[in-house]
């Protein structure tokens, strides 16, 4: 219903086939692969390929909470089951805290406990943040043996969360795992990356999601429990705050000005801003909703000199604005969380998980994403959210009692950090040559602008991670499907 799992399916003339996986449908003789430019210029952005685009031409995604239904002549139709915006802190009667606390622990209970309906081994991916930790809590209860717990780490990486998690473990008299990788471990397994994720999708912790996957199914676990969604359908990112005070104050003013003025000031400030705001002035010279992705690579104003030939519609802007326009009778709060249900949660988060996961053969069911639980959780008002300086703050007062405090209101961190501690200087130096001697850089990149992305980066003069890491991923896809005999990497 959220884009847990995947559907993709081809069709031209009277073909059509569906599968799980686009690799299943490229081995159909007739489904020839050319490469989705349009699809392309969005992964710059979103580090994804929004639906129903994929990088191959003719193949499509099936967008959460539709179904596509087919009659005897061959008549199809996207048909809508399930839509966030059917839910809204006004549609709901959400109002005391005390009732929504309850409410969400017996949710949560609920949730967890309709994941656990087998007779397989279960465990909990455990990073010792609240989402994780509460799946280790609420699985303890239901147990008469101890739950299998998780964990990966980077060699080096300051923003290691072992601690934490061997806290909650030691808590709840859990089974712990562990596994540190390193360059070589990151190195070695990105060609089959490229072959289990089907097309880019630029996250890097696709890597060690990976390794503690294979951890996992090692033990005998193959059904480990995830803590995706909990950050959308909460209000969790630190990013929303900062979002929702600008929107809300100096944008909104800005907005106000006379056009000519704004155009004026975004002449001058485009040349002098970073990308993020020179983008921001462009909307509201344009008089178009402001966007803060939680994880942007490239900004539109940026592919203009990265792209040989940048498609002359602003496609990027536009889907957005099309999302933001579906929602414009909720708060801008509710209009980023909305926006991240329709692509960043269903298209790169569950995506990399799924793949990930899949590719050490164990399964990953997700209770923040029950759908009693998501329902109820968008009715909340955005004020139950963020409060108190606190984001995703009515959860945390949820776990009050069931997690240690010091659990709950520690500093968030990213699952292993972010791209900007796992690109070392040895996977930065093989991402250059890999991206420079690309068939694919040639085709469609302004090689000397991408050299200058890599010399800014190493002088220090501005982390470049990101941009490095989508450029990586999009060339060892393209590497692997267009430039082998598709032979799976070991």
């Amino acid at each position: 219903m959220h884009g847990v799992k995947p559907l993709y399916f081809y069709e031209h003339d009277k073909l059509f086939c569906f599968a799980s996986e686009i690799k299943a449908l490229l081995e159909m003789p007739l489904i020839h692969k050319r490469l989705n430019k349009r699809a392309l210029y969005h992964y710059l952005t979103f580090a994804n390929a929004p639906v129903p685009e994929t990088f191959f031409e003719a193949i499509h995604k099936l967008e959460a909470g539709t179904y596509l239904a087919i009659d005897a002549k061959g008549k199809k139709g996207h048909v809508r089951y399930w839509d966030p915006a059917r839910f809204s802190a006004s549609s709901g009667s959400v109002h005391d805290e005390r009732e929504c606390i309850d409410k969400i622990r017996s949710l949560l209970r609920q949730a967890v406990s309709r994941r656990m309906v087998s007779d397989v081994p279960f465990g909990v991916f455990l990073s010792g943040g609240v989402d994780s930790s509460l799946n280790v809590a609420l699985m303890a209860e239901q147990m008469d043996r101890p739950v299998e717990t998780f964990s990966v780490g980077i060699l080096g990486d300051p923003s290691n969360e072992f601690n934490y998690a061997r806290q909650v473990a030691r808590h709840f008299n859990a089974n712990h795992h562990e596994i540190m990788i390193g360059d070589d471990d990151f190195i070695s397994f990105l060609p089959r990356m490229a072959y289990l994720q089907d097309e880019p999708m630029a996250d890097p912790v696709c890597v060690p999601l990976y390794y503690v996957s294979k951890l996992a199914r090692e033990s005998g676990t193959i059904v480990i429990q995830v803590g995706e969604g909990s950050d959308e359908i909460f209000a969790g990112y630190e990013m929303y705050n900062s979002f929702r005070t600008w929107t809300d104050g100096s944008y909104r003013y800005y907005s106000a000005l006379p056009g000519f003025v704004k155009e004026i000031i975004y002449s001058i400030g485009q040349g002098l801003l970073d990308p993020a705001m020179s983008d921001a002035l462009r909307r509201a010279s344009l008089s178009e909703p402001l966007f803060m992705g939680n994880a942007i690579a490239f900004w539109d104003i940026e592919k203009r000199h990265l792209l040989k030939n940048p498609l002359k519609e602003d496609t990027s802007s536009g889907l957005i604005s099309g999302i933001y326009r579906k929602f414009a009778n909720g708060d801008t709060l509710w209009k980023m969380i909305n926006l991240e249900l329709k692509n960043r949660l269903p298209e790169l988060l569950l995506m990399r998980v799924d793949k990930m996961s899949m590719g050490a053969s164990i399964e990953t069911p997700v209770p923040f994403l029950d759908e009693d639980l998501v329902e109820y959780a968008l009715t909340i008002p955005s004020e139950l959210k963020q409060k108190n300086g606190h984001n995703k703050y009515i959860l945390k007062k949820a776990a009050e009692g069931i997690i240690p405090d010091d659990i709950i209101y520690r500093k968030k961190w990213g699952f292993c950090g972010s791209a900007t501690n796992m690109m070392t200087d040895k996977i930065v130096n093989y991402a250059r040559e890999k991206i420079l001697e690309s068939p694919l850089t040639a085709e469609v990149f302004n090689r000397a602008y991408i050299s200058q992305i890599f010399e800014k980066h190493i002088k220090q003069k501005r982390f470049n991670s990101f941009k490095i890491w989508n450029l990586l991923n999009l060339t060892l896809w393209h590497e692997q499907w267009f430039q082998t005999a598709d032979r799976q990497p070991s």
